[in-house]
């Protein structure tokens, strides 16, 4: 909900526009790791499920490190500008 709220009301739209690539991007290979349990699933049985989910929680894991490390570079960088401004 406050995702949408930031792009109705255009605050934060140039982050939400940066990061947008490395949200879809998550969600295709969500997405084919979801369609890979279920393939596993009819092939091997119920092993390849434990397996997959272990998967999918590194992955999403990850992918959330990932969003947090660009929101930490932005600050970075905001803040460099800021200090290379006041010298």
């Amino acid at each position: 909900m406050a995702f949408t709220g930031e792009l109705c009301t255009g605050t934060r739209s140039q982050s939400v526009a940066k990061k947008m690539p490395a949200i879809v991007g998550a969600e295709g290979l969500t997405s084919f790791l979801a369609a890979g349990a279920g393939y596993a699933y009819g092939v091997v049985g119920l092993e390849a499920l434990g397996l997959l989910a272990v998967a999918q929680l590194t992955y999403q894991y990850l992918a959330f490190k990932l969003v947090v490390s660009q929101e930490r570079a932005e600050t970075l960088q905001q803040r460099a500008d800021e200090l290379a401004g006041a010298s």
